[in-house]
């Protein structure tokens, strides 16, 4: 068996075209891709034809081992970047971080969607703001129809004021209907344009520990912050992992639902059901 030195330096180049799609920009990595450059260089300066199997074998594994230290030394790098951002915006944000201990770093691959574009996330949160005042207008209709039974039986101005008032919170209740709708809307727009499946970033996944000290309240708590972050790793959001789970589910109620009647139902029953996640909204 013969290995020409194109033979050879196809491998090599499969190996550089793999390290370039790594991520990082570390040090190492450009180290590493400068060793495997020379060696192909070398190479094509010689002229060399490699004959024995055994030497073949043994260059192989060279080449194996060198995208194995790659990878890991780029991936490390990589780890260690994201933990540097991430303690640093602890140290700045997190009101606990004298008890803070970090615990565990994932790192995903992010892509374009509804719950990752800044401007769809701003108008869902118009939107929760909105069905909340609409339960509060809902809320005090029932109050004050209540109170029109009770004066409708002697009438005068008690039953006229209170019917003021739930002709008034009745309009108001439409009216927030009505720019849930407008809203809603502009979500199913962007949902159409916004090129869903494209690489954008990482969502970074971080479980930590911290104490838990206040009034009669003394223990240790685990939680699970979200990061979504640009190709560079700048922290863009970060939520709470309910928050973003809560999140997840009503963007995914935009997306199925076909009207905003039938919409406006279901995000109800969603913020009903997810109460403990959205309140922090």
């Amino acid at each position: 068996m013969v290995l020409t030195q194109y033979a050879w330096a196809a491998i090599v180049t499969s190996a550089h075209r793999f390290s370039q799609d790594l991520q990082t920009k570390t040090w190492h990595c450009s180290s590493t891709l400068r060793c495997l450059m020379r060696v192909h260089k070398e190479l094509n300066a010689s002229n060399i034809e490699i004959i024995n199997c055994m030497r073949i074998g043994a260059f192989t594994s060279v080449i194996a081992l060198f995208l194995i230290l790659l990878t890991c030394s780029c991936s490390q790098s990589r780890e260690d970047k994201v933990q540097d951002i991430i303690a640093n915006y602890m140290k700045a944000n997190f009101r606990n971080y004298d008890s803070y201990e970090p615990l565990e770093v994932r790192i995903d691959s992010s892509f374009t969607s509804l719950e990752q574009n800044e401007k769809a996330v701003n108008t869902m949160m118009e939107i929760l703001s909105i069905i909340e005042s609409a339960h509060e207008y809902r809320s005090k209709i029932d109050d004050a129809e209540r109170s029109m039974e009770i004066y409708s039986i002697t009438g005068g101005a008690s039953y006229r004021q209170t019917k003021r008032d739930r002709d008034e919170y009745q309009r108001l209740l439409d009216r927030s209907r009505d720019r849930v709708g407008q809203a809603f809307d502009k979500l199913k727009d962007i949902d159409k344009h916004i090129g869903v499946g494209l690489f954008n970033g990482w969502i970074v996944f971080h479980k930590y520990r911290f104490h838990v000290n206040w009034k009669e309240h003394d223990y240790d708590k685990i939680d699970t912050v979200v990061f979504l972050c640009d190709k560079d790793y700048t922290i863009k959001e970060a939520y709470s992992l309910d928050e973003y789970d809560a999140l997840l589910v009503l963007m995914n109620s935009v997306k199925e639902s076909e009207d905003i009647e039938s919409w406006f139902d279901e995000v109800q029953d969603i913020m009903t059901s997810n109460k403990h996640r959205i309140g922090s909204y």
